[in-house]
C-alpha cells in the first residue's frame, strides 16, 4: 500500500485515464468519477472501456520494457471507477482532484462545484482546462483558494506536464502543493524530459490561440 495522496479524475475519458495511468504508476490510488448520468448497463461499458484502456496501456508499456510483467496487475489494481451517485467515498479521501470534461464552462462548473463540496478542506482542486481561465471557473467552487489551472497534453503518462496557473483566489500555499503533487506525474514511465510552465496568474492554456499570442514576450517561470 502507498502513503501518497489519493488522486480523484472527475471524468472517466481520454484524458482521465491519461491522468490514472500516471499518478497510478507513480504509486498512487486513482478513482475516476463518471459525472454523466447514465444506466448500469452503459455505465457497466463505460467502465470496462476505461479500465481496459488502463489494462492494455499498461501491458504496452511492459512489452516495450518500460515496466516488468509483474508490475502490471498491482498498477492496474491502484485505478477504479465509479458513478457519480457513488462519488462520495473517493471524493472525501481525496488529496487532489483533476476536472477532465469537455471544455465547456457550465459543465466545468458544474461538476468542479458539486466535487468541491465532498471534498475535504484542504483538498486541491484543479481544472485540466487548456481554454477557460481558472477565475472564470472558481466562483463554482468552496474555498476557491485551493483551486488551480493544471494543463496536460495527451496522452498524459507520456508527454510533461505543459502549465500550471493559479487564479486570483488561489492561496500561494496550495498552489505549491498543487504544484508539487502534479509533478509527481513525471516518475511515469517514457515520460518526455521537460518541467510545466508555471505561470503566476490565470492564463489560458498552450492549447489555445489566446494563450499563444496575449502572453507572448512576458512569461515567466515562477520558481
Amino acid at each position: 500500500m502507498t502513503n501518497r495522496a489519493n488522486i480523484v479524475c472527475l471524468g472517466a475519458g481520454r484524458m482521465g485515464r491519461g491522468i490514472a495511468v500516471a499518478f497510478a504508476y507513480a504509486g498512487h490510488q486513482v478513482t475516476m468519477i463518471d459525472v454523466k448520468a447514465r444506466s448500469a448497463e452503459d455505465f457497466a461499458k463505460l467502465e470496462a472501456d476505461a479500465l481496459g484502456e488502463v489494462t492494455k496501456t499498461f501491458a504496452s508499456l511492459s512489452k516495450l520494457g518500460l515496466l516488468t510483467e509483474a508490475d502490471v496487475d498491482p498498477l492496474i489494481a491502484r485505478v477504479s471507477v465509479v458513478p457519480a451517485s457513488q462519488s462520495g467515498a473517493a471524493l472525501s479521501e481525496a488529496g487532489m482532484v483533476f476536472e477532465g470534461v469537455p471544455e465547456v464552462v457550465e459543465l466545468k462548473r458544474e461538476v468542479l462545484g458539486s466535487a468541491s463540496r465532498q471534498v475535504r478542506p484542504d483538498t486541491i482542486m484543479a481544472s485540466t482546462t487548456s481554454t477557460i481561465l481558472v477565475d472564470d471557473l472558481s466562483g463554482a467552487i468552496v474555498n476557491p483558494r485551493r483551486f488551480l489551472n493544471v494543463h496536460w497534453l495527451n496522452p498524459a503518462y507520456l508527454i510533461p506536464l505543459v502549465e500550471v496557473s493559479p487564479g486570483r483566489a488561489t492561496d500561494p500555499r496550495h498552489r505549491r502543493r498543487g504544484q508539487g503533487t502534479a509533478r509527481r506525474h513525471r516518475q511515469g514511465p517514457g515520460r518526455l524530459r521537460g518541467d510545466a510552465r508555471l505561470h503566476r496568474s490565470a492564463h489560458p492554456g498552450a492549447g489555445d490561440e489566446r494563450g499563444r499570442t496575449h502572453g507572448r514576450g512576458r512569461r515567466r517561470q515562477c520558481r
